[in-house]
């Protein structure tokens, strides 16, 4: 290996351990914020943050990041009328194309893709916890399905 990546490699650690280090500490911060705001939930009442969070995280698969961008994104569920709205809102209601009274494919509709990415990760991480029930029954859908599995366990 040549002298100069042997000085260089110490040091890129030293700045990744630095930004994991931030990215704790950002972290930290947003969950304190987010505990200490009244969240207006359905019919005009309220909840504390300190009380919304663990009913978040206590989805399997979701954890705090994930639940902080749900709060961040969707801030109040009173905004949407019907469950169907917020489903598209996070682009999670796949259209469908029906041709002749057959079904020639599924289409994804937009959304707000950074929701989305994040409960398409919280879902594949459903996939590999076979220990729970709904763990065992994506990943059941992911072996069903030779191609496109993991991508279809995770739109269910």
């Amino acid at each position: 290996m040549p002298e100069y990546m042997k000085i260089l490699i110490p040091d890129l650690y030293k700045q990744y351990d630095e930004h994991v280090k931030k990215a704790k500490d950002y972290e930290k911060e947003a969950i304190k914020k987010a505990m200490s705001i009244e969240w207006v939930i359905e019919n005009n009442s309220t909840i504390l943050g300190k009380d919304l969070l663990p009913i978040l995280t206590s989805v399997p698969g979701i954890g705090n990041v994930t639940a902080l961008v749900w709060i961040a994104e969707i801030v109040t569920p009173v905004r949407f009328k019907l469950v169907k709205q917020i489903s598209a809102y996070c682009g999670c209601d796949p259209s469908l194309k029906v041709s002749a009274g057959k079904l020639t494919s599924h289409v994804k509709r937009k959304g707000n893709e950074v929701l989305h990415g994040m409960l398409l990760k919280a879902a594949s991480a459903l996939i590999q916890r076979r220990s729970e029930p709904i763990g065992k029954w994506t990943y059941s859908i992911y072996k069903r399905h030779a191609k496109g599995g993991w991508k279809k366990a995770c739109f269910y």
